[in-house]
């Protein structure tokens, strides 16, 4: 909001405009639109499943930039099936290798201008896989052919491989849609986490098979993302593409206190506003009467001189 006051010179005006006031925070509406692309993204892939687990492997790994932790990783992928495995850092170089004699950067990403977004998965010049960590900072090179056959060995029901719990309080739900039925395919929540105000997933589906847990968890999750339209909104938020449904909770302040903020700004704006008017009125004034104050002083000075020059000629 700009308020412009009359009268003011320019360093006047400029000392008391108003700039602009982000009221209610867009951070969560950023937040929800990235996650939701991001995720999105990851599981229209034909390799998302592969994704997650490679994920699960590294998680296990804190200080991945380690050579001995890279070959440990190595050997948890070459033991789920690769018959080779290649990982390259966040600057193509080669830090693990299955295979001997292999080339000290990736041919591809260092000179053929191949771009991997992080948790994406593109195709080499040789028809290998390349996939890139969510953190950004590995490269894994892997046999598309094996990858095939994985997906086809884990077709049905795979398993969930749910990442570390949100450090910034974002949390989410991804399902899968095939036929009637939907599938839990990731989430950052581990079992005992609070879903839904007092409830953790435990204590609703205790003993539940996967399928059972997915369909309740499903129908938990979207009643509670439908508003009440009332103070409060709604604890999940759920966005749907295809056969992919998304549930988010992102930190939000409630509608009572957004209200409260606007109500705020608006009173503060119409003060604002009411001083600047009695400001622009107060300054009229004393101008104006600065003014007659002038043309009183003129008037008798011109009456004086008037009055000299007529003794003059007396």
């Amino acid at each position: 909001m700009l308020l412009s006051i009359p009268f003011f010179s320019d360093a006047w005006k400029e000392l008391v405009f108003f700039q602009p006031i982000e009221i209610l925070s867009t951070k969560h509406r950023s937040w929800k639109i990235f996650l939701s692309e991001k995720l999105f993204r990851s599981h229209s892939e034909q390799f998302s499943e592969l994704g997650l687990r490679i994920e699960y492997i590294l998680r296990k790994s804190p200080n991945q930039a380690d050579k001995t932790e890279t070959a440990k990783l190595a050997k948890e992928l070459i033991q789920s099936g690769y018959r080779f495995v290649r990982i390259y850092d966040e600057s193509y170089r080669l830090i693990f290798s299955s295979e001997p004699n292999q080339t000290v950067f990736q041919p591809d990403l260092r000179l053929g201008g191949l771009e991997i977004k992080p948790s994406d998965w593109a195709k080499d010049s040789q028809g290998d896989l390349l996939y890139r960590s969510s953190s950004g900072n590995l490269y894994f090179n892997l046999s598309q052919e094996d990858a095939n056959r994985m997906l086809e060995e884990a077709s049905g029901i795979k398993p969930s491989f749910p990442p570390i719990e949100s450090p910034n309080e974002v949390f989410y739900f991804v399902f899968s849609e095939i036929g009637k039925h939907r599938k839990l395919s990731e989430t950052n929540l581990s079992y005992h986490s609070e879903i839904v105000p007092g409830k953790s997933r435990s204590e609703i589906l205790p003993g539940k098979n996967k399928e059972e847990e997915s369909e309740q968890l499903y129908t938990i999750l979207e009643k509670a993302s439908h508003s009440d339209f009332g103070m409060y909104r709604s604890i999940w938020e759920r966005t749907q593409r295809e056969n992919t449904s998304i549930f988010l909770k992102l930190p939000r302040d409630s509608r009572a206190l957004e209200m409260l903020k606007i109500l705020s700004a608006l009173v503060v704006s119409c003060l604002s506003l009411l001083i600047g008017i009695l400001a622009s009125l107060l300054v009229f004034s004393i101008r104006s009467e600065m003014r007659f104050s002038e043309r009183e002083d003129w008037v008798k000075l011109k009456i004086d001189l008037l009055n000299l020059l007529k003794k003059a000629k007396g």
